[in-house]
Order: structure tokens, then C-alpha cells, then sequence
């Protein structure tokens, strides 16, 4: 299987995953305050996989990419600072999936793309 329909067969699982667990998941009572809004927009997503997070980590931090620490995915998107712009691209850099049953990985992916689609809306401090 050719890495473009692995990356796409991941994806489309980690997109079923988040709409299930967006309809049956239960409500902790934090709401999300997105910085932007991409649904229903077309854009770029480029993904990076990595064989495990030693591997991502190094990339983030040889190539600058902000974090806090040690992280499990990063997101990151290109978007005119102007109110109601959306992302024309994002680039997401996460660990490959390691089974068709390995959730917690395919959990930081639907929670980077989530990142693409609504920027920034993480609750200050929770990660």
C-alpha cells in the first residue's frame, strides 16, 4: 500500500473517530473559543508522519516550530490576520498510526486537524 493511501486510509479513520466521539463523547463543559472557523472551506492540509514521538519532537525543535514542551502532534496553519480568514494551508506533523486499533495516536491526529479546522481553542493552560 502506497504511503499516500496509507495517510488517507488514517485520516479518514481518525475523521470517523472524531465525529463518533464528537456525537457519543462525553461533555466535560469546557467550551471550545476557536480562533477561526474553517468548516465547509477548502484548503491544504500537508501531513508529516514520524515513526515515534522521539522523531517528531527532534523535527519540531531542529526546525523551529513553536510548542511547550514535549508534544504528541502539532498543527500548524497559514492564515491572513484579518477577522473572518480562513486557513489556506495547514501542515500537521504527527506520529504514525502503529495499528488500526492504536486510538490514542489517531486521537492527536483528529486533534490536530481539529486545530486546522478552528485555530487555536484550547482552554488557556489545558492541553
Amino acid at each position: 500500500m502506497s504511503n499516500a493511501v496509507k495517510v488517507y486510509v488514517a485520516l479518514t479513520m481518525t475523521l470517523s473517530a472524531f465525529f463518533m466521539m464528537i456525537s457519543c463523547g462525553e461533555n466535560t463543559g469546557r467550551e471550545m473559543t476557536p480562533t477561526h472557523n474553517a468548516e465547509e472551506t477548502d484548503f491544504i492540509i500537508n501531513v508529516k508522519t514520524f515513526s515515534n514521538s522521539r522523531q517528531l519532537n527532534r523535527y519540531i525543535e531542529k526546525n523551529n516550530i513553536p510548542t511547550e514542551g514535549e508534544v504528541d502532534g502539532v498543527a500548524q496553519w497559514a492564515i491572513k490576520l484579518v477577522e473572518g480568514a480562513t486557513p489556506s494551508r495547514c501542515n500537521v506533523y504527527v506520529v504514525q498510526p502503529r495499528s488500526q486499533t492504536d486510538h490514542t495516536t489517531m486521537e492527536t491526529w483528529g486533534h490536530e486537524l481539529m486545530h486546522c479546522v478552528y485555530g487555536s481553542y484550547h482552554a488557556e493552560g489545558v492541553r
